[in-house]
C-alpha cells in the first residue's frame, strides 16, 4: 500500500495563524488541527509595556527626554508568536505528521517564519506565498493556492 502524502499548508500573519492538511492532488484542504494560533494583542502598545518610560537630560542643558523601548514591544510579541509556530511544525515534522509545508504568510511574518524554522520543517518546505490570506474563508485560500500551483 503506497503511503499517501500529506501537505500542511500554514497560512500565518504576526498575530494569526491556520494549519491545513491536504492528502493530494484533488483533495483540497482541511483544518490540520482542532485549534488555530491567536495572539490577542492588546490595541495600545502601554497595554504592553508596565514600566514607565525612561528620561534622559538633554545633552545641551535644557529639560530631558523620553527614550523609548529599543524594540517595538507588539513586533517582539508577533516574534514570540511566530517562534512558537515555528516550533509546533519543529515538533509535526519530527513525528513526521506531514511530508511537506507550504508557507503562506504576510511578506514580514514569511521572512521571520523563515529565520525562525528549525531544519527539520524547514526542509519539508515546498512552497512560499508572500501574501496576506490570514482572514480568508477556506474555500478562497483553496482558489488561491491552486491559482499559484500550490500542491492540492
Amino acid at each position: 500500500m503506497v503511503k499517501k502524502t500529506v501537505t500542511w499548508v500554514l497560512v500565518a500573519d504576526g498575530a494569526q495563524a491556520h494549519l491545513y492538511a491536504n492528502d493530494g492532488p484533488g483533495h483540497g484542504i482541511h483544518p490540520a488541527t482542532e485549534w488555530d494560533f491567536v495572539l490577542d494583542l492588546p490595541s495600545k502598545v502601554g497595554d504592553i509595556v508596565s514600566d514607565q518610560e525612561g528620561r534622559a537630560a538633554n545633552p545641551a542643558g535644557r529639560g530631558h527626554h523620553v527614550i523609548g523601548p529599543r524594540t517595538d514591544p507588539r513586533r517582539h510579541l508577533e516574534s514570540e508568536f511566530l517562534r512558537s509556530v515555528a516550533a509546533f511544525l519543529e515538533e509535526g515534522a519530527l513525528a513526521k505528521s506531514y511530508d511537506r509545508l507550504v508557507l503562506v504568510a504576510a511578506p514580514r511574518a514569511l521572512g521571520e517564519l523563515r529565520a525562525v524554522l528549525a531544519p527539520h520543517a524547514a526542509g519539508l518546505v515546498t512552497q512560499e506565498l508572500d501574501k496576506d490570506l490570514v482572514h480568508l474563508p477556506q474555500q478562497d485560500l483553496e482558489k488561491h493556492l491552486l491559482d499559484a500551483d500550490a500542491i492540492l
